[in-house]
C-alpha cells in the first residue's frame, strides 16, 4: 500500500509540475514561444492564450529603419522590439510579419542567436533561454525583415511580449502587445535603395566563388563581413583592417541559394540579399 501511494504521489506531482508551466502566472517559457502568438489577426492568438490576463497596447515598442514611404521589395530592414517594466525583469516576445488575412509577408531573420529563434522559416521570431533576462528592468531584441516580392502590398510586424518576475506565482505576469503598420514604395518597385547604394556595391551577381565588395569606406579602416543563412546563422566572417575599397571573399564554400551579406563599418551597419550560384 506505501509503494502504490508513493507511485500516485508522484505521478499527481509530475501533472501539477507539467501544467504549471502553462497556466496563469507561469514564468517566460524559458525555449521561445509558441508560434501563432504574435496578437495578430491572422494568428488569433496571443501569450495572455497561457500566460493569462488582457493584453496592453505598447505600440511604440517597434522601431526599424523602414522608410516612411514603405518598403523596397527585397530590401532587408533592422527591427528592434523592446519591453520594460518598473519593477519585473524577465521578458519574453514573439513577432509576426502578416497582412490582415495572416499571410506572411517577407522572412524574419535572427542576427543574434544568443537571445533570438526563428519559428516556422522565419514567420516567427520569439526568444531563447538566455534572451530573457532584462537589465535595469528592460531589454530589447533586434533582428532583421526582408521586405517580400514587389506587389505583396502592406502589412504589420505584429507583436506580443510578457513581463514575469519568474516565481510561478499567479499575477506574476503582464502580457503587452504591438503592431508597426507597413506599406510598399510602390515608386521604385525593384530599385534597390538609392542610399545604400551608394554606400557600397557587390559583384558579380549571382556570385559563384570569389565576391567583389566595392566602395567600402570606413574611417577607423577596420570593416567586419558577415553573411548568414536566412535562419540567421553565421556562416562566413571576415573581419579585415585595411583601406581598401575593393575587398574580397571567398563564397566558395556556400551552397546555392540565398543568404544575407552585411558589412559592418565605423558608424553603419548595411546589410542586402545575396544569391549564390
Amino acid at each position: 500500500m506505501k509503494i502504490k501511494n508513493v507511485t500516485v504521489g508522484l505521478f499527481l506531482f509530475t501533472i501539477i509540475l507539467l501544467t504549471s508551466q502553462f497556466k496563469s502566472g507561469s514564468p517566460v517559457f524559458g525555449n521561445g514561444a509558441p508560434q501563432s502568438k504574435s496578437g495578430s489577426p491572422g494568428d488569433n492568438g496571443i501569450c495572455s492564450d497561457c500566460h493569462g490576463g488582457v493584453p496592453i497596447n505598447i505600440n511604440n515598442s517597434l522601431t526599424s529603419d523602414i522608410p516612411v514611404t514603405g518598403y523596397i521589395p527585397g530590401a532587408i530592414y533592422n527591427v528592434t522590439a523592446s519591453i520594460s517594466h518598473s519593477s519585473l525583469n524577465k521578458f519574453g516576445f514573439e513577432v509576426s510579419p502578416q497582412n490582415l488575412t495572416g499571410q506572411q509577408k517577407g522572412v524574419l531573420v535572427s542576427t543574434t542567436p544568443a537571445k533570438t529563434q526563428l519559428l516556422s522559416s522565419g514567420k516567427w521570431i520569439t526568444h531563447v533561454g538566455t534572451g530573457t533576462t532584462g537589465t535595469l528592468n528592460a531589454t530589447s531584441w533586434s533582428f532583421q525583415w526582408v521586405a517580400p516580392a514587389a506587389g505583396s502590398g502592406s502589412l504589420s510586424l505584429y507583436a506580443a511580449y510578457v513581463a514575469s518576475n519568474a516565481d510561478f506565482g499567479a499575477g506574476g505576469e503582464i502580457v503587452y502587445k504591438a503592431s508597426l503598420p507597413i506599406t510598399e514604395d510602390l515608386s521604385v518597385g525593384l530599385v534597390e535603395n538609392e542610399n545604400v547604394s551608394q554606400e557600397w556595391s557587390m559583384f558579380p551577381l549571382p556570385c559563384k566563388d570569389i565576391l567583389t565588395i566595392s566602395n567600402v569606406k570606413s574611417q577607423s579602416q577596420k570593416v567586419r563581413i558577415v553573411i548568414r543563412n536566412i535562419t540567421g546563422k553565421i556562416l562566413i566572417e571576415r573581419a579585415i583592417s585595411s583601406n581598401k575599397e575593393n575587398i574580397d571573399v571567398d563564397i566558395a564554400e556556400l551552397n546555392s541559394g540565398i543568404y544575407i551579406i552585411t558589412v559592418f563599418e565605423t558608424n553603419r551597419t548595411l546589410s542586402k540579399k545575396l544569391i549564390k550560384l
